[in-house]
């Protein structure tokens, strides 16, 4: 009997341990428990609805100053995504996904005084990623059809002679290899 007791002891301890270690090496893409939209607005974040900036520019502004100096500072962002116009979607894709949403990213982007690195969730996996320069591109879209009339990126890249067409065009590009690593991490739409 005692026996017997030492193993189920030693299972449920063998258990225990199993279930802990499943749950803290699961990562989690959003933090929607975390975060709401009011609390990243009220926070130091730089803060993105659908991808156009609607809070802490003046982080983002500082955050630029210091950098463009050389000078060591960091900045986090928070991405805020909302399904939008259901008509733009499927019915059975709308279904499948509308308790999705909204969903909040949030990465930490800072600057060593030589390198920028991105931190965050992406894809169920934690990410850094190193980039040598912050670029800034500013222009009109591509498309007469877009909701937008001029736009502003900063992009993270590690060959400061690309161009906002070079990454674009290697987006859409068929071909294999053709994208160049890069780092959206500030987008500005200007309205029409």
């Amino acid at each position: 009997m005692r026996k017997t007791m030492i193993v189920l002891f030693l299972v449920f301890i063998f258990m225990l341990t199993a279930c802990s270690k499943e749950k803290s090496e699961e990562p989690n893409d959003e933090i929607s428990d975390t975060y709401s939209l009011d609390s990243v607005k009220n926070g130091d974040f730089v803060v993105f609805e659908d991808g156009d900036i609607t809070s802490g520019q003046s982080l983002w502004e500082d955050f630029v100053k210091d950098t463009d100096k050389g000078k060591p500072a960091s900045v986090s962002i928070a991405n805020y995504y909302t399904l939008g116009d259901p008509s733009q979607y499927s019915e059975e894709y709308y279904k499948e996904i509308k308790d999705d949403y909204p969903k909040i990213f949030i990465k930490d982007l800072s600057y060593d005084g030589k390198k920028y690195t991105i931190e965050g969730l992406e894809d169920g996996q934690k990410i850094s990623k190193e980039y040598k320069f912050l670029m800034r591109y500013e222009g009109v879209p591509e498309s007469t059809s877009a909701l937008y009339s001029r736009y502003i990126y900063y992009v993270l890249v590690n060959d400061d002679t690309v161009t906002w067409k070079d990454i674009f065009n290697g987006m859409i590009s068929s071909q294999l290899n053709a994208g160049i690593d890069h780092y959206l991490v500030y987008s500005d739409l200007i309205k029409k």
